[in-house]
């Protein structure tokens, strides 16, 4: 389902983001997401998606941090792409990665982990 994503323009496919821009706050992404506008929420959802998609398929070492920035559906730049999905992807991690310490980023897009009947739900809810 990952190759299914919504594709975005092409101005939002920039990775890593450019660095004149400012980087915006985690807190700055929560006010946004939690601004009343369902639309908006929904749209920069599928923002963070895809860029932990993209993310997710750029080798690791290549100069490109693990927590890299992010180009949100606002055009705005916030930071750490990966904390972004942990927290408002709405899934878990898997048992064992959970064990391990991993996070649903590392579970769920690096290492391709199957997602459970409740996650499909979440993701088909947001591309819906």
């Amino acid at each position: 389902f990952l190759r299914d994503l919504p594709h975005l323009p092409a101005a939002d496919r920039t990775f890593p983001p450019a660095a004149s821009k400012r980087i915006r706050s985690r807190m700055d992404l929560k006010a946004v997401l939690a601004s009343g506008d369902p639309a908006g929420r929904r749209r920069m959802l599928v923002a963070i998606f895809c860029a932990a998609v993209r993310r997710s398929r750029v080798p690791a070492g290549n100069g490109c941090p693990t927590d890299a920035p992010f180009v949100g559906a606002d055009g705005h730049t916030y930071e750490a792409v990966k904390r972004a999905f942990c927290a408002y992807s709405g899934m878990k991690s898997c048992a064992i990665c959970r064990r391990g310490g991993q996070g649903a980023f590392y579970c769920r897009l690096f290492r391709k982990h199957d997602f459970s009947e409740k996650e499909l739900d979440i993701i088909q809810e947001h591309f819906a």
